[in-house]
């Protein structure tokens, strides 16, 4: 008989584009369960793309309890021992809610794994309330099994419960990502942003870099991919650069693109600026996607951007337009574009290709569960 997989994970709108990194991972991973030969059970937790306010916030907290009741009913007269329950969370405001959906799969007598999503699980950890720890602590301690995101989770997950740690990055599908590593320009200076626009991304920063590239004398673009849907009087004031230091030919906003709609961008971007500051910032999805391209991102160490990269030369925390501009010509003018682009293409596929990580999914869920 095959084996259920219960997935109570947010996965949105499945005929919509995906809304952010959550979304996408998550979908990502429910079709990753289905290639392994598992039959997938969704319990979509709630999502809201409206303005957040006081009504907002009212349906959120509405809508993840009928969210809870449905993973309980669903689960309630289900057979246990071909089925594991899946949840797919992201700490913080929802770790009620998460606690509350592993406490339910374990008193039902399901298999449970606890997947983390996203970053900042350890300053939410050291900075929460006593109540969010416990809480915390028992969701890891009654899971069988604890995905993560990123690398630098395992100290404090070890530290609550031991051999339950897994290492599960965001990967890139191996249709999209080129067969070969793509040739780079060298006659311009091709720079991209891929994902969303918010003041915590720091676009004002990265149309600063490209003016200053370009006042230096450099042939310079910036193609920018992505949506700022929440912040409209920030985006308009990004643009409103561009068109006040004549920048309107040399910066593209091309909105939200689907991923075949990106590619001839991404195979032409030699740079992908990432001076992110978000505190909840994760595995970016736009930074292993442009670095499966060959494109050598120059991003801050936020999230588990470090890890990912896996090159000390393109981190930079300084956010400022001189230490960002300095790395590029740096690159630029020694010629190490081809050595660089090639080294980040060689890293993805060895670690993070859709194939590579749905075989350590395999291996681990067999290892737990059969």
């Amino acid at each position: 008989m095959r084996k259920k997989i219960y997935f109570f994970a947010k996965v949105g709108d499945l005929n919509k584009i995906p809304y952010g990194g959550g979304e996408l991972g998550n979908r990502r991973t429910m079709q990753m369960f289905k290639d392994l030969g598992y039959k997938v059970i969704l319990i979509n937790r709630y999502y809201n793309y409206n303005k957040k306010s006081l009504l907002t916030y009212i349906k959120m907290i509405l809508g993840d309890f009928i969210s809870l009741v449905k993973l309980f009913l669903t689960l309630l007269c289900k057979t246990r021992n071909d089925s594991i329950v899946h949840i797919s969370g992201f700490t913080g405001q929802y770790m009620p809610l998460e606690f509350s959906a592993v406490l339910i799969s374990k008193l039902l007598g399901f298999k449970t794994t606890y997947e983390i999503r996203g970053g900042g699980i350890i300053s939410n950890y050291k900075n929460g309330s006593l109540l969010y720890r416990i809480i915390f602590n028992l969701s890891i301690k009654f899971a069988n099994l604890v995905f993560s995101q990123g690398l630098e989770n395992k100290i404090l997950i070890d530290a609550i419960s031991t051999k339950k740690f897994f290492y599960y990055p965001n990967c890139v599908s191996s249709k999209f990502m080129p067969s070969t590593c793509p040739p780079k320009p060298k006659d311009c200076i091709n720079l991209i942003y891929v994902g969303r626009i918010a003041p915590q991304k720091n676009i004002d920063l990265i149309v600063k870099i490209l003016n200053e590239l370009i006042i230096k004398g450099y042939n310079t673009k910036l193609d920018i991919i992505g949506d700022g849907e929440d912040c409209h009087e920030y985006v308009n004031k990004v643009k409103q650069y561009v068109t006040d230091h004549n920048l309107t030919e040399k910066c593209k906003f091309h909105g939200k693109m689907k991923k075949e709609e990106m590619i001839p961008y991404l195979l032409s971007a030699i740079f992908f600026l990432f001076p992110t500051k978000e505190k909840r910032e994760g595995q970016s999805n736009s930074l292993t996607e442009t670095m499966s391209y060959g494109i050598i991102p120059i991003a801050s160490s936020q999230g588990y951007n470090r890890t990912i990269i896996n090159n000390s030369e393109l981190i930079e925390d300084t956010f400022t337009v001189n230490s960002y501009v300095t790395k590029i010509i740096n690159i630029w003018t020694t010629n190490r574009v081809t050595l660089l682009s090639t080294e980040m293409y060689n890293h993805i596929l060895r670690n993070f290709t859709y194939d590579k990580v749905k075989e350590s999914v395999r291996c681990i869920y067999n290892q737990f569960y059969e």
